[in-house]
């Protein structure tokens, strides 16, 4: 069984633990969600958008998601290259993508396990 599975899978504490989630969808809004809602409100808002009709959504999806995924992309990449100050806590700190891909550097623990292929296929089929 997995040991970080059911009550383990969450961590119940005082607001503070969030900080770091509550930052990262700050900036995800800033640098790419508020712009493209308002994009999408301000067509809906003029006419040119109904979110109740089919076709338009189908029309977005084909005109707007690779330019949607590139924002995406390039904020993650922001994101994981900024530092992650040091903090009291016993959290390390750096650069995301760093302590994720060498984390021997910030003496921690490489958290990342092997995915069997046949569960991995399951999931995606279903």
């Amino acid at each position: 069984m997995d040991d970080m599975a059911g009550e383990k899978s969450v961590i119940r504490g005082s607001s503070h633990l969030n900080q770091w989630i509550e930052r990262w969808w700050r900036f995800l809004r800033q640098e790419t969600c508020d712009y493209w809602m308002n994009f999408f409100a301000g067509m809906g808002d003029e006419g040119l958008l109904s979110t109740s009709e089919q076709l338009h959504i189908e029309i977005v999806r084909f005109c707007f998601t690779d330019l949607i995924q590139r924002d995406l992309d390039r904020a993650k990449a922001e994101w994981n290259s900024h530092r992650i100050r040091p903090c009291r806590s016993t959290c390390p700190s750096g650069k995301p993508d760093l302590m994720y891909y060498i984390p021997q550097l910030f003496d921690t623990v490489d958290y990342k396990v092997e995915v069997n292929i046949d569960d991995l296929n399951q999931v995606t089929a279903t």
